[in-house]
């Protein structure tokens, strides 16, 4: 008996030591939480694109829930509960990132929001609502081979123009 108390005990105190809370990562309710759109042309469609939630520990993100976006209602994504690593509960910093490839860094379109507060609920509660995020808006982040291939391509229409 003495040994069981003992391992159970042992086991609480481990689970415990690893908090983790969640949040409900949606942008569904467009009266509370505006969807994302493309500022210069106001397009709101990012089907085939992936929102992804960042937890902000100083200057690193850590990418903690991915969605898609919800073809029927433009600029919003499909809801995931993902859970916040080292946050029982309280509130934590995040950031939305968008975008069209495998993964940020390595995509053409891509956007991401300013850093916001949220609250997160210790799981297996109901997770927090997704509260603090304002909407952002998606705009095209030009690769910089890009840049550097237009910058190659105007120098030589200048010597060519200088002979």
């Amino acid at each position: 008996m003495k040994k069981t108390l003992v391992a159970v005990g042992a086991l609480l105190i481990t689970l415990s030591s690893y908090g983790q809370g969640q949040v409900h990562f949606a942008n569904r309710d467009v009266n509370a939480v505006p969807p994302i759109l493309e500022p210069i042309t106001g397009v709101s469609d990012f089907t085939g694109f992936t929102a992804e939630l960042d937890l902000v520990n100083g200057t690193t993100l850590t990418p903690i829930g991915t969605s898609t976006f919800n073809a029927a209602r433009p600029g919003i994504w499909i809801a995931a509960d993902p859970v916040v690593p080292g946050v029982a509960s309280g509130n934590a910093t995040f950031r939305v990132r968008v975008f069209n490839g495998t993964d940020y860094a390595s995509s053409a379109l891509k956007g991401e929001s300013v850093d916001f507060q949220n609250a997160v609920a210790s799981a297996p509660a109901s997770p927090a609502s997704f509260t603090g995020f304002i909407g952002h808006s998606f705009a095209v982040v030009p690769e910089p081979t890009t840049l550097a291939l237009g910058a190659v391509g105007l120098g030589a229409l200048l010597l060519r123009r200088r002979k």
